[in-house]
């Protein structure tokens, strides 16, 4: 038997050290009982009773054990806390609004306690904590489906480079190890047969052997499945999650590549509330798939391939690249039928990319900060604005090539050029301007000169605290009466 106590938390600004506190931890209520989820283990210290204890840190599957410690301020304002929080914080860059899980699991008397972080809008809570108890459960760490739930369509939308497909990646990396992700890309040429699937030629050996020795083959047709039906019979022959990725969901057509699936998108109890009737091909095919299904929660006519309805562990996820929202507008009806989660442009800690021009390094941040801080005073939108991943590198280096060919090419030809240039870092001289020519020689190499230039004006035109160029000085060392130089 397993016993089970939980506490879900959604961490405020105080907590994460937004507003001014030095300390970074986890408050938990007052009436939080510590000795049914810590057993009667605490010191006294003074006026705090503590609690040191290891808990396992299963946050992207790590399961490493940490040191941490409760402390209950009983003698003056009653607070419970797990204080000293600021490198497990820094270590999964936990930010305001995300929400910690501490679970308490006593199995055959022995107990085990584990810590889990999700990220704002990976999970729902309600109300803001939660502390509740489980008996003989065998999953390590979900609450009730009353409290918490992934939406079961989700459109993570930004600028270009914010992260999107790795948010996603990140939240379904186990169900992706388990063959449980389906992924597929919206384009201008999507339709509902590229989505759903359709009857397609194929070439079929008769048995026969032909005068000639060849084998005879003839052409027989036969349903082809794509992405959605292969993710529909997939989670319908499972009880586990399956996950319908859609890759830049506003490049194609919606209401043409979904068809009459629009109507499965109304959910209700995690399940399709109007199904809809199958075509004969797609219903053969899903019927041949889930004959050997053993769920016992098939709406009638579902199995035999009849009627189509969305199974409750059926996730359907999108990106959508903001600056791209013009190519096919998706109008209100489809819209609300889904949940969106902003992915924001933001550094990464965790990442330290530079820009490196000839014998100069700039600061990535820094050049992101100021560029998209004249992006948005230009065009008032945070459309066309870059993410920290706009350019992907193995290195976190940045070189010359990729700055031309990927960041100013999109600045010039994707941004400024329907608002014009009449921003200073665009100067190239008392009069003249930079043209996306200048940062080419002739024989198609980088001008790294004007390149550093513009860069140069980029850091001159907004002033903020962070520097931009962060080439590595020299220093000028006396010894004596002699002076050496010595790089930095």
């Amino acid at each position: 038997m397993r016993k089970s106590v939980y506490f879900y938390k959604e961490l405020t600004p105080a907590e994460v050290g937004k507003t001014g506190t030095h300390e970074i931890y986890i408050r938990l209520p007052n009436n939080f009982d510590h000795e049914a989820f810590f057993g009667n283990r605490a010191v006294e210290n003074g006026s705090v009773l503590e609690i040191n204890f290891s808990a396992i840190d299963t946050t992207n599957s790590a399961n490493n054990p940490i040191n941490l410690r409760f402390a209950y301020f009983k003698n003056s304002n009653q607070e419970k806390r797990i204080p000293s929080l600021g490198e497990l914080f820094k270590r999964h860059n936990v930010q305001e609004g995300d929400i910690v899980c501490i679970e308490s699991r006593e199995d055959n008397s022995q107990t085990t306690f584990y810590i889990h972080f999700y990220r704002n809008g990976e999970i729902t809570i309600t109300p803001s904590s939660i502390f509740f108890m489980r008996i003989g459960e065998d999953k390590v760490a979900e609450p009730e489906e009353s409290h918490i739930s992934l939406p079961l369509q989700q459109i993570f939308y930004g600028a270009p480079g914010t992260g999107k497909s790795k948010t996603i990646k990140d939240k379904t990396e186990v169900a992706e190890k388990e063959d449980r992700v389906f992924r597929t890309t919206f384009h201008p040429d999507s339709d509902y047969s590229t989505f759903v699937g359709c009857y397609k030629p194929s070439m079929k050996p008769t048995g026969v052997t032909l005068a000639s020795g060849e084998k005879e083959e003839v052409i027989t047709y036969k349903f082809t499945p794509q992405a959605f039906t292969k993710s529909y019979t997939a989670a319908w022959n499972t009880t586990n999650d399956v996950y319908l990725i859609i890759e830049e969901i506003n490049r194609g057509n919606c209401a043409q590549i979904f068809g009459d699936l629009f109507q499965l998108l109304d959910r209700k109890s995690g399940f399709s509330e109007y199904p809809i009737d199958a075509d004969s091909d797609l219903g053969d095919y899903i019927c041949e798939e889930l004959k050997g299904s053993t769920r016992t929660d098939f709406p009638e006519g579902v199995k035999e391939g009849k009627k189509l309805v969305l199974p409750s562990n059926l996730y359907i996820w999108a990106t959508m690249n903001t600056s791209d929202q013009s190519l096919f507008p998706i109008d209100s009806a489809f819209k609300r039928r889904w949940d969106w989660k902003y992915i924001p442009i933001k550094e990464h800690p965790d990442k330290n990319y530079k820009i490196e021009i000839g014998e100069k390094t700039y600061d990535w941040w820094g050049f992101l900060e100021r560029i998209n801080k004249v992006i948005g005073d230009t065009t008032s939108s945070e459309d066309k604005k870059l993410g920290y991943f706009f350019v992907k590198t193995e290195s976190s280096k940045v070189s010359d090539e990729q700055f031309v060919g990927k960041v100013l090419f999109y600045l010039w030809n994707d941004v400024f050029k329907n608002y014009g240039f009449d921003h200073t870092i665009f100067s190239k001289g008392d009069k003249d301007k930079f043209v996306f020519s200048d940062f080419f020689n002739a024989d198609g190499t980088p001008n790294k000169d004007n390149v550093q230039l513009f860069l140069k004006r980029v850091e001159d035109a907004i002033k903020i605290d962070r520097p931009l160029d962060i080439t590595p000085k020299e220093e000028t060392t006396t010894v004596g009466e002699e002076a050496t130089v010595a790089e930095a």
